[in-house]
């Protein structure tokens, strides 16, 4: 299936596309284990999605309304999933802060991963090096 395929409704103040890059891989290579949160709060910001593979039951997304409240990040793992069009020193940066931010709310965080249809090499590379899990899909 191709990016296109995923593309629902924004949810929250989402952007469609974007979601539907982190939808898919979450679907494809994930098999959708836990549950997705859009827009998810996170004290000063908001993060595009945040993943929760432990919880039951799985296949299910939620809107990040009252999300630090209905799905707290304290002490649970966690993935948090950022998405741009592009890879681009913001996203990077967004990347770190969230990082930072989650660490903070008392999570385990098992990885941030960052989704984008289009990457230069160096681009990748700075992230990459940063910790970070980068998935470009570049079929959309």
């Amino acid at each position: 299936m191709s990016t296109s395929d995923y593309i629902r409704p924004a949810v929250c103040n989402g952007h469609p596309k974007e979601q539907a890059l982190i939808r898919r891989w979450w679907s494809e290579v994930n098999s959708a284990r836990g549950c997705l949160v859009w827009e998810y709060y996170l004290g000063d910001c908001y993060a595009d999605a945040v993943w929760f593979p432990e919880a039951e039951p799985g296949g299910l997304e939620h809107p990040g309304t009252n999300g630090m409240t209905r799905f707290p990040i304290a002490g649970r793992s966690i993935v948090l999933c950022e998405a741009k069009l592009r890879l681009t020193p913001e996203l990077i940066g967004q990347g770190l802060v969230y990082r930072h931010l989650a660490r903070v709310a008392g999570a385990r965080l098992q990885s941030v991963v960052l989704f984008a249809e289009r990457s230069t090499p160096s681009f990748r590379a700075a992230a990459e090096e940063a910790g970070f899990q980068v998935v470009v899909q570049d079929d959309a």
